[in-house]
Parts: structure tokens; sequence; C-alpha cells
């Protein structure tokens, strides 16, 4: 989306950042909405392995539409590799995002509900 407004241009990081709380945001809304309480211990497991998944088939898929293009002689070891860091690397970012972020975005809508019952 990105290289349609901006092309060249990469993120790093902080678009990691942007994707993180831009998934969480409407999931936590959602949440807190119907439930009006943070996620317990068992809830923040099963979202984490969510996100994780749709990360990783995304990647997958866009490793796979490279590969596709590209001659892959002598790649073919490597890529189990490229696969185990990127998800071992998503696990730890989506545990991250789930942890904190989650936690931070869950109050923000904890504290706007308890100021429209007031």
């Amino acid at each position: 989306m990105l290289d349609a407004i901006a092309p060249g241009k990469r993120l790093g990081m902080f678009g990691l950042f942007l994707i993180v709380y831009a998934t969480l945001t409407p999931i936590c809304w959602h949440f807190t909405k119907n439930f009006g309480r943070h996620f317990n211990k068992a809830e923040k497991i099963k979202l984490i392995i969510f996100l994780t998944l749709w990360a990783v088939i995304c990647e997958l898929w866009a490793l796979w539409y490279y590969v596709s293009f590209e001659s892959t002689s002598g790649f073919d070891e490597a890529i189990y590799g490229v696969i185990a860091f990127t998800v071992a690397i998503d696990a730890l970012f989506m545990t991250l995002g789930v942890q904190f972020a989650a936690k931070r975005i869950n109050n923000h809508f904890l504290n706007r509900m308890e100021e429209k019952n007031a």
C-alpha cells in the first residue's frame, strides 16, 4: 500500500508497529465492547497463535510468489531457514504486541466505557 503512495520507500520496524496496532485495535475494541475486560491468558495465547498463523501465511504466499519468478538453484536448503526465521520473528512480534499493545488498547477502550457510563 505504501508503494502506491510513496514508491521506493520502506517503513521497516515502524511499518511492523503500525500493522500490529492496526490489527489489534479493532480486535480489542470488539472484545472490550462485548466483554468489558482484558484478555485472559488463554485468550492471549489463542490470539498470538491466530495472528502469527495469518502473518506466516501471508509471508509464505509472498515468498512463493518471489521464488516462482526466480531461479531456485541453491536456494532449496536456505528456504527452510528463511521460513523458520520468519515464523520465529512473527511469533515474537505478535507476542509482544498482544502482551503490551493489546493491554494499552484495552485500557483505552475500558476508560472510554467508564467515562460513558459515568
